[in-house]
């Protein structure tokens, strides 16, 4: 008999600060990218950088999942202040969730959130890329709303409608 994996109780809140986290973002971000490195930056200080670039670029709309234990099992970067084609879009930058984690629902709190987020903001679309070859990801984006543009390189490009 197969046992069907429960959904994990995550909590999704704001990052605050990113400095009293950054070792542990940079470790999950590193252990999300693992066989899909050609999407991801590689050394610590360039993952720091972009990092701290996200942060930056929209601090309200940055959010971590934290576990039972209070561990950070996930994060999403988002950006209300993003302009794609001439139009104000909600856009996903980054999403990770920590390969042991996933399954359980987190990237689908994570987006949903930011999804709110978006809306709060009187945004009408969100978008993202994601890597073309990065089919589970798709899958996830698809499942919520999101639709295939285009494809540029490496990326794909994907939106949804508020």
């Amino acid at each position: 008999m197969k046992v069907k994996e429960e959904k994990s109780t995550v909590n999704i809140e704001p990052l605050r600060e990113i400095e009293p986290v950054i070792d542990q973002l940079l470790e999950l971000y590193k252990k999300s990218y693992v066989g899909m490195e050609e999407y991801a930056y590689t050394s610590d200080s360039a993952i720091r950088r972009y990092l701290k670039w996200l942060i930056r670029h929209d601090p309200e709309g940055f959010f971590i999942a934290r576990d039972n234990t209070g561990k950070i099992v996930g994060f999403i970067a988002t950006d209300a202040n993003w302009i794609n084609r001439g139009r104000n879009v909600g856009e996903i930058h980054e999403l990770v969730v920590d390969p042991e984690a996933r399954g359980k629902g987190i990237a689908s709190k994570l987006i949903k959130r930011a999804l709110e987020y978006f809306r709060s903001k009187d945004l009408k679309i969100s978008g993202l890329w994601v890597g073309k070859k990065n089919q589970g990801a798709k899958h996830l984006y698809e499942k919520l709303g999101y639709k295939e543009l285009y494809t540029k390189g490496i990326w794909t490009r994907m939106e949804r409608e508020l």
